[in-house]
């Protein structure tokens, strides 16, 4: 399992949208009650896909404003790569609005992970280590594997309603065993470049871990086609997560500072869709060769070190995600 958990977990960062969705079919149980069965059938048709476009939309509504992010994706395996359009819009409390589009390609090439993003008119290429099973296609084996994994996180599923054409299920993912997942992939990770990034990534495993489990159990609705047994979409309330999971954070805020968050939280929602298609039929995803020609290599800030701080080897220090 360790094995297989190397080859797939920078997958399943990249396209963790469509993970959430084979995670919602992605069980088997002997058990006769007919929404396991049922969804049974809808991972044997999930498991294969290689490629798919997906579309997206998330909002949050606070006391601070509101956040839409909508965005259209093409996305295969094997090896890894997309392309994303997207556009983020705010709104703050006094009315005002601001719209930033994102522009992203990304691929896999000889164990290196590449993303291209436009950012003031002009490309910006960040390159990060991820090894050379990132982008392989799953074995018969891999697929039983990930079938085990799957069936290990679904806690409960029961079938919210239906239609002439959809089923809606109502899937409970176990967080417990997403915080053991999450645990299994940084420390069977081989990608690491250095020391440091070993630190860094363990430190924030840990964090997240922590907030997964202090969050609970999710559970979200997946839309399924009945004539082709294949999940076209999925819903997520994400407000409550988020509040259980500042809780873990507020413990250690002081008094004044967790009212206000606590505020906060209670008068805010978040939620997601995320809307696929296309399965298995979209071209190959490839970054245009004018991109790659004139993207500029994106480097950190350098840091003017003043005489009281320590010396800290450039060897270590890690770029930060644009």
């Amino acid at each position: 399992m360790l094995k297989f958990i190397q080859k797939i977990n920078w997958t399943m960062a990249l396209a963790f949208t469509f993970v959430l969705a084979a995670m919602s079919s992605s069980f088997a149980f002997a058990a006769a009650m007919p929404e396991k069965v049922y969804m049974d059938e809808v991972y044997k048709n999930m498991v294969d896909v290689k490629n798919l476009h997906y579309a997206f939309g998330l909002a949050a509504d606070t006391p601070m404003g509101q956040m839409k992010a909508t965005g259209e994706c093409d996305l295969q395996t094997g090896p890894v790569a997309y392309e994303n359009d997207m556009n983020i819009w705010f709104r703050d409390q006094n009315g005002k609005e601001v719209t930033v589009p994102l522009k992203q390609y990304a691929e896999e090439s000889q164990g290196n992970f590449t993303v291209y993003t436009m950012q003031n008119k002009e490309w910006i290429k960040q390159t990060m280590p991820v090894g050379k099973a990132f982008g392989k296609q799953l074995s018969s084996s891999d697929k039983g594997d990930l079938h085990k994994m799957m069936l290990e996180l679904v806690k409960e599923v029961k079938l919210q309603r239906e239609t002439p054409t959809y089923k809606y299920m109502e899937i409970t993912l176990d967080s417990a065993r997403l915080s053991d997942l999450m645990d299994m992939a940084i420390k069977g990770d081989a990608a690491k470049p250095t020391a440091a990034a070993d630190r860094m990534m363990a430190q924030s495993a840990a964090m997240a871990r922590m907030a997964i489990l202090s969050a609970g159990d999710i559970t979200y609705v997946a839309k399924i086609d009945k004539k082709s047994k294949m999940i076209t979409q999925i819903d997520m309330d994400l407000t409550e997560p988020i509040r259980k999971g500042a809780s873990l954070f507020l413990d250690i805020a002081q008094p004044k500072e967790k009212e206000q968050v606590k505020d906060f939280l209670s008068k805010s929602t978040l939620t997601m869709t995320v809307v696929y298609s296309k399965c298995n039929q979209i071209g190959p995803v490839v970054v245009p060769q004018e991109i790659k020609d004139t993207a500029k290599e994106y480097k950190p800030a350098v840091h003017v070190k003043r005489s009281h701080e320590l010396t800290v080897p450039a060897a270590v220090v890690e770029p930060t995600n644009l």
